[in-house]
């Protein structure tokens, strides 16, 4: 206060400053109506960029076949089919909640045997064992299948020994090797297969 002010006796004083600070303080406090509204939190965001990052992994893991196999100079027996999806209805267990998804299902490539000793085909399993390792980690389990015709497993004398790799954070990848009249001779037919989704969060 000013200087002028200092002749004022010290109880007509208090009361000024009393009446001043309950008014600045009532001046402080935010009206119910500024208060923001609380933020709605989307049960699913989750369990969205999950399937998402699965489904980015797929794609790219698609192009980079493409990509290095479009080097070959036969490539009348190299087929990579586009990823395979498929829909789910997903829960929320708390609001009850329910959202259709598009999940990845499996990646499959088609590649003639000759390729089994050359680096293209290392790096062909190199890819799809990254793919399925992601795949096992989001879902707990994955597998990759090879597919021979018959008469190429006689022939080649090719091992159906399967088994099961595990990935950095323990979880399983089988690897299985069968025996089919459908595939075609020449070649080995090979599919990442991303375990069950659950449908309920």
């Amino acid at each position: 206060m000013k200087n002028t002010f200092k002749i004022l006796a010290v109880a007509s004083v208090i009361p000024l400053f009393s009446a001043c600070a309950a008014f600045q303080s009532q001046g402080d406090e935010p009206s119910s109506s500024a208060q923001s509204a609380p933020v709605a939190i989307d049960p699913f965001a989750g369990f969205e960029q999950s399937r998402k990052s699965e489904a980015d992994l797929a794609e790219q893991t698609r192009q980079d076949l493409i990509a290095m196999l479009s080097k070959l100079k036969n490539q009348h027996q190299t087929v990579i089919e586009p990823v395979n999806y498929i829909g789910i209805a997903v829960t929320d267990g708390k609001s009850q909640q329910s959202r259709q998804f598009r999940v990845v299902d499996s990646l499959e490539a088609s590649l003639p045997l000759t390729l089994r000793k050359q680096a293209a085909y290392d790096q062909t399993v190199a890819g799809a064992r990254e793919l399925a390792e992601k795949l096992a980690d989001e879902r707990g389990t994955a597998e990759i299948r090879f597919s021979y015709n018959p008469a190429d497993v006689r022939a080649q004398k090719i091992s159906l020994a399967g088994g099961v790799s595990r990935t950095p954070k323990n979880n399983s990848v089988s690897i299985t090797n069968t025996a089919d009249a459908k595939i075609q001779r020449g070649v080995v037919h090979l599919i990442v297969i991303g375990g069950p989704v659950s449908n309920r969060i």
